[in-house]
């Protein structure tokens, strides 16, 4: 039996989270890196978000699905493991206000695409098949990218959850709590 070797997460100082948070503002993803960083949000749980999923009213988000990649069949929104990880969240300001910049940022592209935007609903969208889903591999690569414009250690996609936690650990919530945010 092998071993599998868990890397540790990387966690950005408060200082360091913020330069990057200023950084990702401009870039097509900041939306989706904001989302994440302030949500606790899994990577394939921000992926799968469909418009539907935000109450612009209520300041919500339901997470119901998770996007997943199978060879030969192509990306699919499924249900997560567990039924723990269906959840609404209550969105901080920062959080509504990436979406409501992710939703003009989308009009503004279907409008320039025109006839070729594949319609899913998708929340963030790909650029190679515009509309359609955006890979985890994508994200990966664009936050390596934008940690070093910030002058930041590379995180991966899934220490802006570590980070969140940390947070929520900072701001002393009970476990049964922070728990519930998180999915677990």
């Amino acid at each position: 039996q092998v071993a599998v070797k868990r890397r540790e997460p990387t966690i950005l100082t408060v200082d360091q989270a913020r330069t990057l948070l200023r950084t990702v503002a401009n870039d097509r993803l900041g939306p989706f890196f904001t989302l994440l960083a302030t949500t606790g949000l899994r990577r394939g749980e921000a992926l799968a978000l469909v418009w539907q999923n935000w109450d612009r009213e209520a300041g919500t988000i339901l997470v119901e699905r998770t996007l997943l990649y199978r060879p030969g069949v192509g990306f699919e929104r499924v249900e997560p493991k567990t039924k723990r990880s269906v959840r609404t969240l209550r969105l901080p300001a920062v959080a509504q206000a990436a979406l409501r910049d992710q939703s003009r940022r989308q009009a503004e592209e279907r409008l320039r695409i025109g006839r070729r935007w594949h319609n899913e609903d998708l929340v963030f969208t790909g650029e190679q098949r515009q509309g359609g889903a955006l890979s985890g591999a994508t994200v990966g690569r664009a936050l390596h990218r934008l940690c070093d414009v910030a002058e930041v250690p590379r995180i991966r996609v899934h220490d802006l959850r570590h980070l969140y936690a940390t947070v929520l650990g900072e701001a002393a919530l009970s476990d049964p709590v922070r728990m519930a945010v998180m999915g677990h």
